[in-house]
């Protein structure tokens, strides 16, 4: 019969087996065998399983694996992950079977596990379950993840775009002036930028401007070029020419003038006038007199003996009383004034006119009536 318990001690050196240091092996009065070891430092033994061996620390050194996190030096594993690092897939126990060329992956993002060639120029297939050249040809092979599956996607080269897992040519012409696409028989369809249309398949400029920053839509009937032009232009013959809104839809106001400009008009008031904002209007509105002897106090400040009188759209600069100008200049708003003097020569001339017109007269009548 077994005594009641045998014991023994042992040293083992490993830790990396989970063998432990200085480890204790008893048996029961049944045979069971029980392990007690002590484990080294950066390893620990869980106390509440019987025959817990050593386990690795997780630590900076010595992190957790696909995703997981170091918790109080212990591993919290993802789904669908175990191990004291988190270092075992569930999955990779029936998936990735020719281990040879294949590695099991984990995207700890998306919690899915993948199938990855060993040799990157290939791509795995999931039906197949081989590793393939990219069929992609014009460009390199992607896979697009996410919480349900792993997708292959072919990321193309200039000119050519994805369908149906390769890249097809699809050129549009103008590279930044057209987008192009595919409908679901593979049928190109270009979708043309503004001031492009498309015409076999190429995205072609409209040409409705001599300015390129300023062209327009356009469509082509059988070969006859429309164009959608902009407001203030209207089409010519396939071309963009700006509209006269003087001549054809006239609004300022009579008190305005209509000025045309590129592409709109513009109502300037003249010389002496003003709206709200200055000489420019808006289309409507009246053309006020400038009182420029209020709005320019020194006008007339540069010249003795004046006074501002204000014009309609003008002004002029006029003597004070008891002054009189110096000269008559063409340009009123130079008045120059001196003090007024009386002369009597001029007085005298005017009196003697004066009385002989009326001792003229007198004889006439004198003659008359003697007749």
């Amino acid at each position: 019969m077994f005594s009641h318990l045998r014991y023994w001690r042992q040293r083992v050196g490993d830790p990396q087996k989970n063998e432990g240091f200085n480890c204790t092996f008893t048996r029961n009065v049944y045979g069971i065998r029980s392990t007690n070891c002590i484990c080294p430092e950066g390893y620990y033994k869980d106390f509440y399983i019987s025959n817990s061996k050593c386990k690795p620390e997780c630590s900076v050194e010595r992190p957790c694996q696909n995703g997981g996190t170091c918790s109080h030096k212990r591993c919290d594993c993802p789904w669908r992950t175990r191990g004291d690092l988190c270092q075992e897939i569930d999955d990779c126990r029936s998936k990735c079977e020719n281990r040879l060329e294949v590695d099991c992956l984990y995207n700890d993002r998306y919690q899915i596990t993948y199938c990855s060639c060993k040799n990157s120029s290939l791509y795995y297939d999931q039906e197949a379950n081989i590793c393939k050249p990219c069929p992609c040809e014009h460009g390199f092979c992607e896979y697009k993840e996410s919480y349900f599956y792993r997708k292959l996607i072919c990321k193309c080269q200039y000119g050519y775009k994805e369908f149906n897992g390769y890249c097809k040519e699809c050129d549009c012409g103008f590279s930044v002036k057209g987008q192009c696409e595919f409908d679901s028989r593979g049928e190109k369809i270009c979708n043309c930028q503004d001031g492009f249309y498309e015409r076999e398949g190429r995205c072609l400029s409209c040409g409705c401007h001599d300015y390129s920053a300023m062209d327009t839509n356009c469509e082509m009937t059988g070969n006859v070029k429309r164009c959608f032009c902009r407001e203030g232009f209207q089409d010519v013959n396939g071309h963009c020419e700006d509209i006269n809104e003087c001549e054809t839809d006239n609004t300022c106001h009579p008190s305005a003038t209509c000025r045309n400009t590129f592409g709109s008009f513009e109502c300037e008031c003249p010389d002496g006038y003003k709206g709200y904002n200055g000489r420019i209007v808006e289309p409507g509105e009246v053309c006020e007199d400038i009182n420029e002897c209020q709005e320019s106090p020194t006008a007339c400040w540069f010249y003795d003996h004046v006074k501002c009188v204000n014009l309609p759209g003008s002004y002029k600069c006029e003597c004070l009383q008891g002054y009189e100008p110096t000269s008559y200049s063409n340009d009123p708003h130079r008045t120059t004034c001196v003090r007024t003097t009386k002369h009597w020569g001029p007085s005298v001339i005017v009196l003697c006119t004066t009385l002989a017109l009326m001792a003229v007269s007198g004889l006439m009548h004198i003659h008359v009536k003697n007749r």
